[in-house]
């Protein structure tokens, strides 16, 4: 499926999970880019 799993810290976490992300997304303007991403986490 070409997903590789790493390690993730969630906002205001304490410690680290294992996820993928599947999905992801980017908008780019002339003063920001927006950057949108969803974390599966793997489980075993």
């Amino acid at each position: 499926n070409g997903v590789k799993a790493f390690l993730w810290t969630p906002p205001y976490g304490y410690r680290q999970i294992k996820v993928v992300c599947r999905k992801w997304s980017v908008k780019a303007g002339l003063l920001k880019t927006t950057f949108t991403a969803t974390f599966e986490q793997v489980v075993a």
